[in-house]
């Protein structure tokens, strides 16, 4: 019973975390991500508070869990069309990757993932 409960809710506990592993970098100007901290502005716009990427806040808001199940766990950014560019640098853009390969995120995960086995045979 105890192994079928993790099973079904280890995912979904997997998922948000790396969720919000991922917003998190927007408030840290990256670094996240393998791909490290992102390139400054050569100019701040007058008055700005907030860093790069998050001052109206739609693409921190977009990172989304897309699927969640013991065989695959995705995380997304969903409904921002200008999302890629961002992240993968393309158009001109210097790359500000917020989403991709983390050995951050898989350290989080492997202690999860240990915690919550200790649970079931505990």
């Amino acid at each position: 019973n105890k192994f079928n409960l993790a099973k079904r809710k280890l995912p979904m506990i997997i998922a948000n975390d790396a969720a919000n592993h991922f917003i998190q970098g927007f408030r840290q100007g990256g670094g996240q991500t393998d791909a490290g901290t992102w390139q400054k502005r050569k100019k701040d716009p007058k008055g700005a508070k907030r860093g790069i990427l998050i001052f109206k806040g739609r693409l921190w808001k977009s990172v989304k869990v897309t699927e969640a199940s013991f065989n695959k766990i995705a995380i997304a950014s969903v409904g921002i069309p200008y999302a890629a560019r961002h992240n993968e640098g393309l158009g001109g853009m210097p790359k500000r990757e917020f989403l991709g390969e983390s050995k951050k995120l898989n350290a989080k995960v492997d202690r999860v993932i240990r915690k919550e086995i200790k649970k079931v045979f505990a």
